[in-house]
């Protein structure tokens, strides 16, 4: 056969490889087949036998072994994986990373509740005691809704303040003593705050309670406000701290999942 193809002219050789392919299919279905080249012809299966007929009788085809076609993964399949892994671990990284600020604002909000109880507590015995002292002074019920109000928008400023410096989240990396030095700056930033806000805003009306009658009371609470925002603080950098953790392990696992469909993939070739 193989000598036969030599014989032919390069010009016939991929037609007459095409042909023998046919010729292949047709024996596989058919079981012969025979071709005739001028004084030379190439018979390919078996002629089978005659029946009492005279019909050719074909022989029993054995069935063809089965294969199995392993298909390898290509590149574009490599990457549609990878791409797929990557967007489930960034998903649970982005929802660490939401966490955190939930969490730190979640515990801020309780505290701010705390601050603003505490507070208007005080506040109750100061406006008491202007009214006592006034005669010409406002209700009592007013003046305690009109300090409310005044606290109330001061606790927003205060909480919206807080989240801008959670946003930053570099007190974290910081030291302890550091750490401590950021808190007790970060409190009197707090209190500056509330300071300015009820000098600003809080009317001064000799009817009503004075702004700097306001303004002692938050010096009187000042170790108990520090207290509560150093709280505020400390436990914001703990979540920090735990999230980043588990965010460095999500990153760690996708790492190994890279490095060991790497190693497969390298395998399958």
């Amino acid at each position: 056969m193989w000598e036969f193809l030599k014989s032919i002219p390069v010009g016939y050789s991929f037609t007459f490889l095409l042909l023998a392919i046919s010729a292949v299919v047709i024996v596989a279905l058919r079981g012969h087949i025979k071709a005739i080249f001028g004084d030379k012809d190439i018979e390919i299966g078996h002629s089978g036998e005659k029946s009492s007929k005279g019909e050719n009788k074909l022989p029993a085809l054995t069935p063809p072994p089965t294969v199995t076609i392993v298909q390898k993964r290509s590149c574009g399949d490599c990457i549609l994986l990878l791409m797929g892994e990557r967007e489930k671990f960034e998903i649970q990284i982005m929802q660490e990373t939401h966490r955190i600020l939930r969490s730190q604002m979640s515990f801020t909000e309780q505290k701010l509740i705390e601050v603003q109880n505490i507070i208007m507590r005080s506040m109750v015995e100061t406006i008491h005691k202007n009214y006592a002292k006034n005669a010409n002074a406002v209700d009592e019920s007013v003046q305690y809704k009109l300090v409310y109000g005044l606290f109330k928008d001061a606790i927003w400023s205060v909480k919206d303040e807080i989240r801008r410096s959670f946003k930053d989240n570099g007190f974290y990396e910081l030291s302890n003593s550091d750490f401590l030095s950021y808190t007790r700056d970060r409190v009197a930033i707090i209190h500056s705050i509330l300071d300015q806000y009820v000098r600003n805003i809080f009317p001064d009306h000799a009817g009503v309670v004075s702004p700097q009658d306001i303004i002692d009371v938050f010096e009187k609470e000042k170790d108990f406000l520090s207290a509560i925002f150093i709280d505020i603080y400390t436990y914001a950098r703990g979540v920090k701290i735990e999230a980043q953790n588990r965010i460095e392990a999500i990153m760690e696992e996708f790492k190994e999942w890279v490095d060991e469909f790497t190693h497969n993939s390298s395998k399958e070739r």
